[in-house]
């Protein structure tokens, strides 16, 4: 129950504050390409540098395409 009030006054002092704790890169042992594989949910067989996948262009600029790829991720495509 003391959680639970705690929680209620940080809530009234500062409405608007994030309470999740933020994530330090340094503390975390987990490189940052394997981290976005993580995210992603795909592997490094599945989804690599260089590979080609298909893409549905959604909004194309002066020299960008904005696309979503067969995976559901949104991509940038640049000149």
């Amino acid at each position: 129950m003391k959680i639970l009030i705690d929680m209620t006054i940080k809530e009234l002092t500062a409405p608007y504050a994030d309470p999740r704790q933020l994530r330090h890169p340094e503390k975390v042992n987990i490189p940052n390409e394997k981290l976005l594989y993580l995210l992603i949910d795909e592997t490094e067989l599945s989804f690599r540098k260089g590979m080609l996948v298909t893409a549905t262009v959604s909004k194309v600029f002066e020299t960008k395409a904005i696309c979503r790829l067969e995976n559901g991720l949104t991509a940038i495509i640049l000149e």
